[in-house]
């Protein structure tokens, strides 16, 4: 009886192993992952306007891809077909995956596009689609993943069992804001401005002051865009300058900038509001890229806006 029971238990343990072996040997189905990219137009740095652009003619020829897990970036080549910028496929094993950085590189290997990181200056511009990202592979299924760069549009690429990156061209613009409040008996002296912030601005209470304001700025659904307000208090005698992400693919987007000022109590009231229209500012702001403004009317030249003091 032992002996059978023995035999029987050497049996069983020669199927397990023989299963395990061939569990061992089944190979792993890799899947092809793949980035397509919208072709990118020239956008040349435009002097005194201090929008931070790409350089002129972008030719991506390559991504540089890290992945959590893999020693080396993954580079595939970047092609244009129909239209359009792809990469080669990568592949990866079905799972879980992070992507740590994401680049596009042109012929010199210098990198051109870039996401941001989470917690850098511009990761509010891209709405949370900042690097470190995780993605999920699966084996014969069709995922959409946005990865967002400055400076690039939404594209797909579809092929069976393809993943593929929608990314967004933004361009972050910047103007700027500086101004002077009046206080030379219309209908204010620098006497009526004593106890607010006044006294601490550059040269102090006086008739022609540096002007203490906020800028409110709020995108096209009237959410307000990333660090807004922005303010100049403690820093009267710098322009106040304003960053908001414009996507140079969609034609027609409108952000609204409110001028509030600080008046003699101590309060902001709003002046003026400013509507731009993707990158076109609708009032004169020289060839310095700053809109120069003015309460009352102390000065002597002409001024980008005057504005009048409410009636006390």
């Amino acid at each position: 009886m032992k002996t059978k029971i023995l035999a029987l238990l050497l049996i069983l343990a020669i199927a397990v192993v023989s299963c395990q072996k061939d569990e061992a040997d089944k190979p792993v189905v890799l899947q092809d992952v793949s980035f397509g990219i919208e072709h990118v137009d020239p956008m040349g740095l435009k002097d005194g306007s201090f929008d931070i652009l790409c350089p002129e003619d972008l030719t991506p020829v390559k991504a540089r891809i890290y992945i959590t897990g893999f020693d080396l970036p993954f580079e595939p080549l970047v092609f244009f077909l129909n239209e359009r910028w792809y990469t080669q496929a990568i592949k990866l094993a079905p799972g879980g995956y992070t992507i740590e950085e994401f680049y596009l590189l042109d012929a010199n290997d210098e990198t051109i596009m870039a996401t941001p990181a989470e917690g850098s200056h511009y990761a509010p511009f891209v709405e949370g689609n900042t690097v470190a990202k995780t993605i999920e592979v699966d084996a014969f299924v069709k995922e959409e993943i946005k990865m967002w760069v400055l400076c690039y549009e939404p594209a797909q690429y579809q092929e069976f069992g393809f993943f593929w990156f929608r990314i967004n061209r933004i361009v972050v613009r910047t103007f700027c804001f500086f101004g002077d409040v009046c206080a030379n008996e219309n209908p204010y002296l620098p006497i009526d401005f004593e106890g607010t912030a006044y006294e601490n601005v550059p040269g102090g209470l006086q008739f022609d002051m540096p002007a203490i304001f906020e800028i409110r700025a709020f995108d096209s659904d009237g959410d307000p865009l990333p660090y807004s307000p922005l303010s100049n208090l403690g820093d009267e005698d710098e322009p106040l300058c304003v960053e908001y992400p414009d996507n140079i693919d969609i034609t027609g987007e409108t952000f609204t900038f409110e001028l509030w000022i600080m008046g003699p109590d101590g309060l902001y009231t709003l002046y003026h509001t400013f509507t731009v229209t993707d990158d076109q500012i609708n009032i004169a702001a020289g060839v310095d890229g700053v809109i120069e403004f003015v309460v009352g009317d102390c000065n002597y030249t002409p001024t980008d806006l005057q504005l009048s003091w409410p009636t006390p």
